[in-house]
């Protein structure tokens, strides 16, 4: 986790809520039209970069022993990171990931994504609030904890 992904999370999240986002402020809605042209490329990449980075802190369990905090908010980040990916980016998903799947799998995919839609609100406010917090951790917590 990084600066960067602390501001891809609050991006992600800010997609998630769209109409949340463009009642609290006007500007928001000239930002989130221009950028939703590449929502679905955001979104594809957020979700590879979470699914490798839930793959990898649970390959590295060992470390929450020693660093339990920066293995939480890893972990937390990359979870946010491919449900948020998985609800904007999923007609990439489709085209690019589940187009030569089984049809099992592309059937697997549709019902994911159709949970992950009934709770979009959530996931987007989880986002935010997860990549606030990456921020907080990043510029804050890592010099005082001198990690």
């Amino acid at each position: 986790m990084g600066l960067s992904s602390g501001i891809i999370l609050i991006l992600l999240g800010g997609l998630c809520l769209p109409a949340l986002v463009a009642k609290k402020s006007p500007n928001a809605k000239d930002i989130l039209d221009k950028v939703v042209p590449y929502q679905g490329w955001l979104g594809l990449v957020a979700f590879i970069w979470g699914v490798y980075g839930i793959f990898s802190a649970l390959t590295s369990l060992s470390w929450l022993g020693s660093w339990p905090l920066w293995w939480t908010t890893r972990l937390i980040g990359n979870l946010m990171n491919f449900a948020g990916g998985a609800i904007l980016g999923f007609g990439m998903i489709q085209k690019y990931l589940l187009a030569k799947a089984p049809a099992s799998a592309q059937e697997k995919g549709k019902e994911l994504y159709e949970k992950l839609v009934g709770m979009q609100s959530n996931i987007g406010i989880g986002c935010i609030i997860t990549g606030l917090w990456v921020l907080l951790y990043e510029l804050v917590l890592r010099s005082i904890l001198k990690l």
